[in-house]
């Protein structure tokens, strides 16, 4: 309705769909501090920024590009009532939301209390925000219940794979054998590091982002703290990769995703959304890159 050309509209959102990996709380993070028993409030805070960089890097395109990402002879046909009453409905919708992310990772970041805490405490918050706004009744209540037990369910069972694999893999020495091979061609840290990253995006383009990251950190696990490699940082540098690998031509799998979603009068083909997606992977790049040459923004 606003006239953005469908390649661009639906790059948007395929680009935009990663940031929940990235930006805390983030079931992701979660993931990979289970599995490299690393601090996830150190993780959440840790991806503020990157994830902060990512949202300006997206917005500045958006403001550069300006009219040319509009069809011809077209450039916004919402009334101003009608855009009025959509930003309060929006407003109203994210501000639960931010509030309670903004608590959650204040209480986490100034030790109140701890992540699993949090996540009770949150839990709370949305519960009420959604009660006081009068978006969740009892029936509600009851599949966001049901919801979450298969969530943590299937996330249990994923770990508990994860720990037969490891287990496995170590039997086998497969580790230790990568280890002496890079220790015996003398490469550098940082070049280890962006194999096992390189590998973490060529696996995103056929596989979610939890799958990605159970086969490749057991075995990466070993190889990067035998290279003193900050597993906080690997963390967020891998959960880039993954991103990235999602919108990447031509498996990207939040593509398909988006395809799938859209509703039938939108007839856009798969090759316009990788069209309309590429931009934003190339601003993720970037971000990896200025992650990768200066850490020091995770703190």
């Amino acid at each position: 309705r606003s006239g953005v050309r469908p390649e661009v509209a639906t790059g948007l959102i395929a680009g935009s769909s990663v940031l929940g990996m990235l930006i805390p709380p983030s079931i992701l993070m979660i993931v990979y501090g289970l599995l490299t028993d690393q601090p996830i409030g150190k993780l959440f805070i840790a991806g503020v920024v990157p994830g902060v960089l990512v949202v300006v890097a997206y917005s500045a395109y958006i403001l550069i590009m300006g009219p040319r990402l509009y069809e011809r002879g077209r450039n916004g046909v919402s009334s101003p009532d009608s855009t009025v009453a959509l930003e309060r409905v929006s407003f109203g919708g994210v501000f639960g939301l931010v509030a309670t992310i903004v608590i959650l990772l204040g209480g986490i970041y100034t030790g109140i209390f701890t992540v699993v805490e949090a996540a009770a405490i949150g839990a709370a918050l949305a519960v009420a925000s959604s009660v006081v706004s009068r978006r969740l009744d009892l029936i509600g209540i009851g599949s966001a219940l049901a919801s979450s037990v298969v969530t943590t369910a299937s996330i249990g069972i994923i770990f508990l794979s994860a720990n037969f694999y490891s287990k496995a893999i170590a039997l086998v020495g497969l580790p230790g054998s990568i280890q002496r091979l890079l220790s015996e061609a003398d490469v550098s840290r940082e070049l280890v590091l962006l194999l096992v990253c390189l590998v973490i995006f060529a696996l995103g383009f056929v596989l979610d982002t939890v799958s990605t990251l159970t086969i490749v950190i057991p075995v990466a696990y070993p190889i990067l703290t035998s290279f003193n490699v900050d597993l906080i940082w690997f963390g967020i540098l891998a959960i880039l990769a993954a991103e990235m690998g999602l919108i990447t031509p031509p498996v990207g799998l939040s593509v398909y995703a988006l395809k799938a979603a859209l509703p039938e009068e939108a007839d856009v083909p798969v090759e316009d959304i990788f069209k309309g997606s590429i931009p934003f992977l190339l601003l993720m790049i970037l971000v990896f890159t200025l992650v990768f040459f200066f850490p020091g923004l995770l703190l």
